[in-house]
C-alpha cells in the first residue's frame, strides 16, 4: 500500500512538472506546439469528413483552452487518488484537493507572467480550476460507484 501511495504522489509531482515545463515555454514555442497540434487535428478531420472545411485558425484558441482544461482535469484526478485512504472526510478531501489545484493554477499563471511573450490570464485560472474540479468530481463519482457495486455483491 505504501508503494502505491508513493507512486500516486510521484504522478502528481510529475504532472505538475509537465504543466510547469509547458508554461515555461516562450510564446513562440508554445504557439508552434499548439499550431502543430491544430494542423494534425485538421488533417484527421479532413480525412474523416472531407466535406467539412476547417482551418487551423478556427481551432487554435479553443485547442489551447482545452489543453488547460485537460491538464488540470488529470491533475485533479491524480491529486484525489493520492489522498485515497487518508482519514479525511469527503468534504475535507474535496476542499483540500480543489484548493491545491486552484493555487497551483494561480501560481502557474503568475509564473507565465515572467516567460517571454506570455502573460497571466484569470480566464486560464478559471478554466484550469473547472478542469480540476471535473477531474476531482469524476474520481469521487467513480469511487462512489465502485463502493455501491461492492455493497451490492455483499448482499
Amino acid at each position: 500500500m505504501k508503494k502505491k501511495k508513493t507512486i500516486q504522489w510521484i504522478l502528481v509531482v510529475l504532472w505538475m512538472l509537465l504543466i510547469f515545463f509547458l508554461s515555461e515555454q516562450p510564446a513562440v514555442d508554445s504557439k508552434a506546439l499548439s499550431s502543430d497540434t491544430a494542423v494534425w487535428i485538421v488533417q484527421i478531420v479532413e480525412k474523416i469528413c472531407p466535406c467539412l472545411e476547417m482551418q487551423t485558425t478556427d481551432i487554435h484558441s479553443p485547442l489551447r483552452k482545452l489543453a488547460h482544461f485537460f491538464l488540470y482535469f488529470v491533475l485533479g484526478i491524480f491529486f484525489t487518488q493520492s489522498l485515497e485512504g487518508e482519514k479525511w472526510n469527503r468534504k475535507k478531501k474535496w476542499i483540500g484537493v480543489v484548493l491545491a489545484c486552484v493555487l497551483y493554477a494561480m501560481s502557474d499563471e503568475f509564473h507565465q507572467a515572467f516567460v517571454p511573450g506570455r502573460g497571466a490570464q484569470w480566464s486560464d485560472v478559471l478554466i484550469d480550476s473547472i478542469g480540476s474540479m471535473c477531474g476531482i468530481g469524476l474520481t469521487f463519482l467513480c469511487k462512489r460507484h465502485t463502493l455501491h457495486r461492492q455493497k451490492k455483491r455483499v448482499y
